[in-house]
């Protein structure tokens, strides 16, 4: 097959005549890369598959390669992000590599090689349960979690607890001193553990099992997460994304434990 063409993905799509990758390819740009079909005005030509012998005589260095000038022996990689433009990567970043490419999605998406498209990913279909005691609500890029009264969101937002157990002050758990940017909790204080107000205001980042994270503090730039205030007039934690943590407003309680501590490091 010569000229150029129109290449297709999905052929076997009922809207195959509208998946059209590029419109100005060639039988060797469009097989060997991410095409599926070839031709005009939705006259496919399907590509040869990858085991047979056709396949191996259009694209003998294999996927993401073409044979230029005919010398077999020679191969140039294709950049599939120029070739096909944004039709190879929707909603997503594309970059060339030698074979192939990569898309990079935003957080909360993942990539869909059939569709070649940046999906949201729904996170209450996981097997994990995202949200333990409660109902998970998928939204684009993201989720959020609701529980059936009297039972209320604990610090995490990703769990259901009764009324009570929210006297976090009530509780001893571990003091984790780091919260890495992927929100993993690090360090933990090894020679006491500390109640939820004890462990933010004096000496970590997130507290307990859960690691549930603590107000941010000196966070100019985020912004402020209206909650339900806890029994102890604190605000709970939660993250927008999995960067961002929330301003929350700091109580006197906070104030009062700092300058105990304060006080009692005095000679």
């Amino acid at each position: 097959s010569s000229g150029r063409r129109e290449c297709y993905f999905d052929t076997a799509a009922p809207d195959a005549c509208d998946n059209i990758l590029a419109r100005n390819v060639t039988w060797q740009e469009c097989c060997c890369t991410v095409g599926e079909g070839w031709g005009s005005g939705c006259r496919i030509q399907q590509c040869p598959g990858t085991e047979t012998a056709e396949y191996q005589s259009l694209c003998p260095h294999g996927r993401g390669y073409l044979v230029p000038s005919g010398d077999l022996s020679a191969r140039r990689d294709v950049d599939e992000c120029q070739l096909f433009q944004d039709q190879v990567c929707k909603s997503g970043v594309c970059v060339n590599t030698a074979p192939g490419y990569s898309c990079y999605c935003s957080n909360g998406f993942y990539y869909h090689a059939h569709r070649l498209e940046c999906v949201d990913n729904d996170e209450c279909a996981d097997e994990e349960p995202a949200c333990e005691g409660g109902r998970c609500v998928n939204t684009v890029g993201s989720y959020h979690c609701t529980c059936e009264p009297p039972l209320v969101l604990d610090g995490s937002r990703r769990r259901c607890v009764s009324n009570e157990s929210q006297s976090l002050d009530d509780n001893l758990g571990v003091c984790w001193q780091e919260v890495g940017p992927d929100l993993v909790c690090s360090r933990p204080r090894l020679d006491r553990q500390a109640t939820y107000t004890e462990c933010c205001c004096l000496y970590g980042e997130a507290w307990g099992m859960d690691c549930a994270l603590c107000p941010a503090q000196d966070s100019g730039t985020a912004q402020l997460y209206t909650a339900p205030r806890g029994p102890l007039g604190i605000l709970t934690c939660a993250a927008t994304s999995p960067k961002i943590l929330i301003t929350i407003l700091q109580t006197s309680k906070c104030q009062q434990l700092k300058s105990q501590g304060q006080s009692q490091q005095r000679p």
